[in-house]
């Protein structure tokens, strides 16, 4: 916020860019709704795999959002793998190690499912781990990296476990 109001020539207090910031997070929270058709997919996923999350960004807003969504029984706190408090992001490949630990997984049982090419498909290829690309906008790939499949929605990566 400090740099977008200084290219318009104008300076922030420090206390109105943290109105500014939790009137931002409030907003983001609120449109976080529960989508039941991913609830009932990975309760099915659940019934057959060890499911677990790796994901950037702070601790608390990685809760927060499970629990908006109604995904935190699918996914409690000692299956997720969050980047601000193993201190790498996606692409890293250790943030994925990190997560291949704490499952006791080995890399080339594990498949790692994303929607971003960069930090969740070519980083899990990176780590050794097969990968699945959702891609509802049907972009291209920023890389070489070959994903075990490429799906459209969540909902799809059922007929590819099967």
């Amino acid at each position: 916020m400090e740099k977008a109001t200084a290219d318009f020539g104008r300076a922030a207090k420090p206390e109105e860019m943290d109105d500014f910031q939790n009137m931002f997070m409030s907003a983001c929270f609120e449109v976080i709704a529960p989508v039941p058709v991913v609830e009932e997919c990975l309760s099915k996923l659940a019934e057959r795999c060890r499911l677990g999350i790796v994901t950037n960004g702070p601790e608390d807003m990685a809760y927060t959002k499970l629990e908006r969504l109604g995904l935190s029984r699918l996914f409690p706190k000692e299956t997720i793998v969050i980047s601000e408090v193993v201190g790498y992001h996606k692409p890293d490949w250790r943030i994925f190690s990190a997560a291949l630990r704490l499952f006791d997984a080995k890399p080339e049982e594990t498949l790692f499912v994303g929607d971003n090419w960069e930090a969740d498909v070519a980083g899990a290829i990176e780590a050794g781990m097969d990968a699945v690309w959702i891609n509802p906008g049907k972009l291209q790939p920023a890389t070489g990296h070959v994903p075990l499949a490429v799906v459209e929605r969540l909902e799809q990566l059922a007929d590819i476990l099967t």
